[in-house]
């Protein structure tokens, strides 16, 4: 998929070249979108304006946009006016019957693991409420 160079004197004299924003906002898609649908063959290839520089053909956008089919409009729903008692109610589906015993409880954690001092030193034990600042 490779962009096309521009000919001034194309098929198309008259027709305006269009950048991003503008065929962003006339097609409503993303600029990833436009280029799956380049790359599967199915949006229009961008002009070479300049290095750097690219836009589309109006007349190109213009045709993409009407080729595609519109989608099909969903039936409208009749709005009741009755009152709520007098309406048609749909049954309700059948309720799950629960299970009459508690599921089991989740497993303990296990304790968590006692760590060495890294100097493999023992620690020194502490004498009732003295505090101890062992760095090491």
């Amino acid at each position: 998929m490779t962009a096309a160079t521009f000919d001034a004197g194309a098929a198309f004299p008259d027709d305006r070249l269009l950048p991003w924003p503008k065929v962003r906002d006339l097609t409503g898609i993303s600029r990833t979108t436009a280029w799956r649908l380049q790359k599967a063959g199915d949006f229009p290839l961008p002009v070479v304006i300049s290095p750097g520089r690219v836009g589309w053909r109006e007349s190109e956008v213009q045709a993409w946009k009407a080729s595609r089919s519109p989608r099909a409009a969903l039936p409208k729903q009749e709005k009741s006016f009755l009152p709520f008692a007098e309406r048609e109610l749909r049954p309700e589906p059948a309720a799950r019957s629960l299970p009459l015993t508690a599921p089991p409880p989740p497993p303990a954690a296990p304790p968590p693991p006692r760590v060495a001092p890294r100097n493999g030193r023992k620690r020194p034990s502490s004498d009732g409420g003295q505090i101890t600042f062992d760095f090491g």
